[in-house]
């Protein structure tokens, strides 16, 4: 394992750090208030609430078992922690990247089939059902993440970021299909699912609003047989914000993600690195941020978050007084 030290600017080295012990406590702090929210508020015990709160678990295992490491790394330049802190350190980052991309494709598939029929739904997503999906989800996770550790695939240690991770340029048949396999199962597989769910959703939304518009409803007055049309509108207000809501958790965590992507698939494909120390650094930082940001956005966009987190934080008494002020603005 290389540990060779590159020569950082100290102005940017500093500024790095700084925003990475800022990111630790943004996960770690937001997360936690999610699950404790969940698990505190009946109103929140739903299937969809659930698969939220393990994409709150997988981003918290970020926080706490990878980011504080990649802090000492790039405060230090080097890595050092060991061989065995290495290989924890890329099954650490595997199996929760990969229980969060997982999670999200269930979330669009649990949104999918809550609007493609609503009915059958509420009667087969129970909260076992949910149970389980939630450990089928960490089963293949844990999976992927841990045959390194038996010796089917390769870890790297990444000269660049000074961190750990599966290599998508191993050496030797056997390395290069798990290599593979884990770009198909856990990144392009959900990735397609989730991306045909929601146009899927997008249509069928599309759909129910032009038939339940304007609907007609007669009216039959038995005192002169007087007929008369009533126009009702249908709004699926809840639906859409629902729907909202998903997709930008989605396109937060594109957009995060996607730099250190383009990096592992250039390696992937060419099997060398990209040997650029700020793309590198960037790129994985941008991905982290993104475990940092979900809290916030269910902040802003659910009512019923925001005020359970002004009571968690603020205690009933000043939550009364904040609720005013800040929950006119619904996104």
């Amino acid at each position: 394992m290389d540990n060779t030290t590159d020569t950082v600017p100290p102005k940017s080295s500093i500024f790095h750090v700084c925003y990475l012990c800022f990111l630790i406590l943004a996960i770690i702090i937001g997360n936690s208030l999610v699950l404790v929210l969940i698990r505190l508020n009946r109103r929140l015990h739903s299937p969809t609430f659930y698969f939220l709160g393990n994409l709150s678990f997988a981003e918290l295992l970020i926080g706490v078992g990878f980011v504080p490491l990649y802090t000492a790394a790039v405060l230090e330049g080097r890595w050092r922690f060991g061989k065995t802190m290495c290989r924890a350190h890329a099954f650490v980052v595997t199996s929760s990247v990969n229980a969060s991309l997982i999670t999200l494709c269930v979330v669009s598939v649990d949104r999918f089939l809550d609007i493609r029929d609503p009915l059958r739904y509420f009667g087969r997503m129970t909260k076992r059902r949910s149970a389980m999906i939630i450990f089928c989800i960490w089963a293949h996770s844990l999976f992927w993440a841990a045959m390194p550790l038996v010796d089917w695939g390769e870890i790297s240690f990444d000269n660049n970021t000074k961190t750990c991770r599966p290599d998508f340029a191993a050496s030797g048949i056997s390395n290069r299909v798990y290599a593979a396999l884990l770009v198909v199962f856990g990144f392009a597989i959900p990735s397609l699912v989730t991306g045909y769910c929601h146009i899927k959703i997008y249509q069928m939304a599309k759909e129910q609003t032009r038939k339940i518009a304007k609907i007609s409803v007669r009216k039959d007055f038995t005192s002169g047989h007087v007929q008369e049309d009533i126009v009702l509108t249908f709004h699926p207000r809840k639906e859409r914000k629902a729907h909202k809501t998903i997709l930008i958790i989605i396109g937060a965590f594109v957009v995060c993600w996607l730099p250190y992507s383009i990096g592992t698939s250039w390696k992937l494909a060419t099997g060398h690195a990209l040997e650029l120390y700020w793309f590198a650094n960037v790129g994985l930082t941008l991905a982290l941020t993104n475990s940092s940001l979900n809290p916030l956005i269910y902040t802003l966009r659910d009512r019923r978050v925001r005020m359970g987190f002004m009571k968690l934080v603020c205690g009933e008494r000043y939550r009364k007084k904040l609720s005013g002020k800040f929950l006119a603005v619904e996104l």
